[in-house]
């Protein structure tokens, strides 16, 4: 996505920009400003991931009972789809298995990691066999992978379903990050919060990744106007970013709308603690939705 690969860098960027305002007359101190209390303070009741969440992170599947062998022999393929589409995109092939190991667990919520990968023709048919083990034993099994078709994947036997409130519980920690940030009274002006929200940014492009949770229609006008202070850009893009992740995970209703109006929020809040001179036309699209 072209959007993405100009904001990594501008978010870069940003970590070391410092906000351009405006400075105070000679022989004067700037005054005081009142310390604001962030709109956003208290963490929401941790519900569940959304249902559009949790199929981004892991394959679509379905709990009809998989025939006998399904998944462990070479006639029983598992549909992991990653071949679909465009054969030559590594990124999406690579996303689609990752996916399907997400998918699944051992049997006692173990983890599953593969360790060898082999393609071969068996019965006209290009079987790729991933064998995987159970960290800490020597347990390993075979998986048998169709990667050129796509449909729900059923459960192998000795496996289970990766659950929703397994997911939440494994974002725990860093959801917990994004409420301290959050509760940072000044999110902008404060090293540390700045310096943690990077920590964060970074977390959640490595496991969860940035497209799904940047919606060009809610940011794009911002985005795409330069005459906007850089590090107030990228700092409102991080916050929709952190919200759209929380809403997402805890399962709150229309997260982009949510996630939009809080960043609004955060606008809000900047506004009033800080001078900045390039603010460009955000107050028309810093408006509640």
């Amino acid at each position: 996505m072209k959007i993405v690969k100009l904001l990594i860098p501008m978010l870069l960027l940003a970590a070391v920009a410092g906000a351009q305002t405006k400075p105070a007359p000679k022989g004067k101190q700037p005054a005081a400003k009142p310390a604001v209390v962030p709109a956003q303070t208290v963490a929401p009741a941790a519900g569940t991931p959304t249902d559009d969440f949790y199929e981004y992170m892991i394959l679509k599947h379905t709990d009809t009972p998989a025939p006998e062998g399904y998944g462990l022999k070479s006639d029983m393929l598992i549909p992991v789809g990653a071949y679909v589409g465009n054969i030559g995109d590594e990124k999406k092939i690579g996303q689609q298995l990752n996916r399907f190991f997400k998918s699944l667990l051992w049997a006692d919520g173990s983890q599953i990691t593969w360790i060898s990968r082999n393609t071969s023709m068996i019965n006209g048919v290009n079987v790729e066999q991933f064998r995987v083990t159970k960290t800490g034993t020597k347990d390993t099994v075979t998986l048998y992978v169709d990667e050129y078709k796509a449909e729900p994947i059923q459960l192998p036997k000795g496996f289970k379903f990766y659950e929703k409130q397994q997911m939440l519980t494994d974002f725990a920690p860093v959801l917990d990050d994004i409420h301290k940030y959050n509760a940072t009274p000044d999110k902008f002006g404060d090293a540390a919060a700045k310096a943690q929200s990077f920590k964060i940014l970074g977390y959640l492009q490595g496991d969860v990744g940035l497209d799904y949770l940047l919606d060009k229609d809610m940011l794009d006008p911002m985005i795409n106007e330069v005459s906007i202070d850089l590090d107030l850009k990228a700092f409102l893009i991080r916050a929709y970013l952190f919200y759209k992740f929380e809403y997402e995970i805890t399962g709150q209703q229309n997260p982009k709308v949510a996630a939009f109006n809080a960043m609004v929020d955060d606008y809000q809040v900047v506004m009033k603690t800080h001078n900045i001179l390039l603010k460009g036309n955000l107050a028309t699209y810093m408006v509640k939705k």
